[in-house]
């Protein structure tokens, strides 16, 4: 696949020169006869997450993440039109789940907030979860206490059954800039 040779060289010319290779440079490098080619192929990169444009100059490409051989995830956020791309090192299944309000702020989790699910039934006391609760999702603080559920958000809410879908385990953050 030409792609992970272009990014491999492009990885390898980077660690060495501290910035990223001419599409000359590529094109030679990959023996590919036209650069036509190598931007079709930066391009596919680009799709899949590899390599991203800078936003101040559209010709310049930057890497878009430090682990370029293990698996890119697009994940559909489920209360969302909006999509996440992360490389996880697993093969375990995750869920994006998109905050509505600002309930855990002062846990520093805020309204648009982007949180990535490990799908898990496997929670402890503390964690945050995601839960299925008459048919709707939630996203709360877990504990377990004799033989009972409590779940916490703004209010503590007491279950002796619950449908626990997953574990929070990362969150991203859409920065508005001036």
């Amino acid at each position: 696949m030409k792609e992970k040779e272009i990014l491999k060289t492009i990885i390898d010319y980077y660690n060495q020169n501290k910035l990223m290779p001419s599409m000359r440079y590529l094109k030679d490098k990959v023996h590919v006869k036209s650069i036509n080619t190598i931007y079709y192929h930066i391009k596919k990169l680009e799709e899949e997450g590899y390599l991203i444009r800078n936003k101040n100059n559209n010709r310049i490409l930057e890497m878009n993440y430090q682990d370029f051989n293990k698996g890119l995830k697009i994940i559909k956020v489920i209360n969302s039109n909006d999509t996440v791309k992360i490389i996880f090192n697993d093969n375990k299944s995750y869920l994006a789940f998109k905050v509505k309000d600002d309930i855990f702020k002062e846990k520093g989790i805020l309204k648009n907030d982007i949180l990535i699910i490990e799908e898990t039934k496997n929670l402890k006391n503390n964690d945050l979860g995601l839960f299925k609760i008459n048919k709707k999702i939630y996203i709360m603080k877990y504990f377990y206490q004799d033989g009972f559920y409590i779940l916490e958000s703004d209010i503590k809410r007491f279950y002796s059954k619950v449908n626990i879908i997953g574990k929070v385990i990362y969150l991203e953050r859409k920065i508005k800039r001036d």
